[in-house]
């Protein structure tokens, strides 16, 4: 009997009907047949307690980071095996283990036994963490815009980018510290990313000043290719301390999903606690 569980989103802009058919056969043709495949938009997600009960062995996502890191949370500490499966837009965590790799392509070395064992870090922040990226300030508005687009909703699309314009030049910025020392621009910036880096959370300062530049960093948050705006690499460090300007609350977009904060927020690198499943190197 198979120990594996697939969880989709059939909400998501990029689900088809087609793509889950193939997936089920790709996971029949890699000799580990599905047990039962879970819409995490209507069925919810399940919990470590839930897996270990049912006998679940491997549990598959297929989704863009939001959804995965939505399932990884609700299980993290499980002892069974993750399979990250590309099945989003920019699909980050999915790049940083199988790099380029389709979902068949993926299935394919599962069913010929090449994919291995791997642990990683981790974002932790208050009440969330992030498997590729957090990105605060103003700036991250620029995922509502984005959210439009997934809806195909164009006037509310253009209403809230101009909404993210005036926000990332007028809004409060972000000041950074590494711990208690600041570092970067002491005006702050109008986002800030972190990344998990060789041990270190890797920060990178987004400036907008001039108006070409609201349209080239908006741009990027859009695709998340964010070394396409201009910015500052700053110093690595294990924590990361964002604090407005304003002592107001912070705009998050965390692996791609947009989230209020409180005016001062502290990320950590830590160890995600779970065993996923990787192509070798």
């Amino acid at each position: 009997m198979s120990t594996a569980i697939l969880i989709i989103n059939r909400q998501s802009g990029s689900y088809t009907p087609d793509a889950e058919g193939r997936l089920a056969q790709g996971f029949e043709a890699a000799g580990s047949p599905l047990l039962r495949t879970i819409d995490c938009s209507e069925d919810g997600l399940p919990d470590a307690k839930a897996l270990d009960e049912a006998g679940i062995e491997m549990l598959a996502v297929f989704g863009g980071d939001g959804t995965i890191n939505s399932a990884l949370k609700k299980v993290r500490g499980w002892s069974g095996n993750i399979l990250v499966l590309p099945g989003g837009t920019a699909n980050l965590l999915s790049h940083t283990l199988h790099g380029d790799s389709t979902a068949g392509e993926i299935l394919s070395r599962l069913g010929d036994g090449k994919l291995v064992l791997r642990e990683i870090d981790c974002i932790q922040g208050r009440e969330w963490i992030a498997l590729s990226e957090v990105l605060g300030g103003p700036g991250s508005l620029w995922a509502d815009v984005r959210e439009e687009m997934r809806e195909h909703d164009v006037i509310d699309m253009a209403t809230k980018a101009v909404e993210a314009i005036q926000a990332s030049q007028n809004g409060p910025l972000v000041r950074v510290f590494a711990g208690r020392r600041e570092i970067g621009r002491p005006e702050g910036y109008a986002g800030v990313r972190i990344s998990p880096a060789k041990g270190a959370l890797l920060p990178q300062g987004y400036r907008i000043e001039r108006p070409a530049e609201f349209v080239q960093q908006g741009a990027a948050i859009l695709a998340r290719n964010f070394r396409e705006g201009p910015y500052d690499e700053l110093e690595s460090s294990p924590e990361i301390v964002f604090q407005s300007t304003a002592d107001t609350a912070l705009q998050l977009m965390i692996d791609g999903e947009r989230f209020d904060g409180q005016s001062q927020e502290r990320f950590a690198l830590a160890p995600l606690g779970l065993s996923l499943l990787g192509s070798p190197v």
